[in-house]
């Protein structure tokens, strides 16, 4: 691509709506006072910490794809920002996402999201004092706050993202983007319904929890935990598959409730049993000898003639 060493000049073209400065091999973007432009391509640069915004003040679209930033804690947010695209940086979590509350769209797929850093323990200065352990990191799912427009979340190809605990500030999100995570099983889908109650559309292709279900049993059983979806792997969810997840819902509560149901009448017979345990044994017992008692006074008893 190609490499302008000084771009500071572009701010003089204060009636710029689109700027393109992909594959430049930019560490860093100058402050750039561009009122009017609304999109800006700084994708495939060298960027290592997000770029401040503040001086795009009608911005929409950001494309911040192929960087190498790994962590968005000192973003300061923007207010007009509709899209924002962060694919294949270095991301393990959605920590620092905040201020944004026109953004739409938020895709951050080829990250590390999930991934847990390992937490070295503080070594003792030159004169042996221990200095206090670092806090732990965020859970990795938290952290995206003031954005109550956000729809579509695309966390597709983040390989560590193992488990769905600890969202935050999802609740408005429709369609969720988890292909080719690491999603272990069909039942952790379901957590999503106290994060996301809005959800309509999610997509798993190439997620571990598929294993080698057919795709037509594997929408039915993403139904039983999420029955309120739309759209599932990109295709609209017909009336009669709705009507089949609901009749395996059905069955599944039934084989349920009649397994809870036998398991009661095991543990009641167990106790029952247990309760007739000691009388049986009692009456096999012999009595016991009196107290100081023995052979001689029972031959005794048995020799006086009144």
């Amino acid at each position: 691509g190609n490499k302008i060493p000084d771009i500071s000049g572009l701010g003089n073209l204060k009636s710029l709506h689109s700027l393109n400065l992909s594959d430049m091999d930019l560490a860093a973007l100058p402050e750039l006072d561009l009122p009017w432009c609304q999109y800006l391509d700084l994708q495939t640069n060298a960027l290592t910490k997000p770029p401040s915004l503040q001086c795009f003040s009608m911005l929409v679209h950001v494309v911040l794809d192929g960087n190498k930033i790994e962590s968005m804690t000192e973003f300061q947010g923007h207010p007009t920002v509709q899209i924002l695209s962060l694919r294949e940086n270095q991301l393990a979590n959605l920590e620092g996402f905040r201020d944004m509350p026109e953004l739409t769209r938020l895709v951050l797929s080829k990250n590390s999201i999930g991934l847990i850093p390992d937490v070295e323990e503080p070594e003792p200065d030159e004169e042996g004092n221990v200095p206090p352990p670092k806090p732990p990191p965020p859970p990795p799912l938290m952290g995206i706050t003031g954005c109550p427009k956000l729809e579509l979340l695309d966390l597709s190809a983040n390989e560590p993202l193992k488990v769905l605990d600890e969202f935050e500030g999802v609740e408005s999100v429709t369609e969720l983007n988890l292909a080719g995570a690491s999603i272990e099983t069909v039942k952790e889908l379901g957590k999503l319904t106290q994060w996301m109650p809005n959800l309509l559309s999610i997509s798993i292709q190439d997620t571990a929890c598929v294993g080698d279900l057919e795709e037509d049993d594997l929408r039915l059983e993403v139904l039983l935990v999420l029955p309120d979806i739309h759209k599932f792997n990109g295709e609209k969810v017909t009336s009669s598959q709705r009507r089949k997840g609901r009749a395996l819902a059905a069955q599944r509560d039934l084989e349920s409730r009649q397994k809870s149901a036998r398991e009661r009448l095991t543990a009641a017979s167990d106790r029952v049993a247990a309760l007739n345990v000691p009388a049986v044994v009692e009456e096999e017992e012999e009595p016991a000898p009196a107290e100081g008692g023995g052979e001689g006074e029972e031959d005794g008893e048995a020799a006086d003639p009144e």
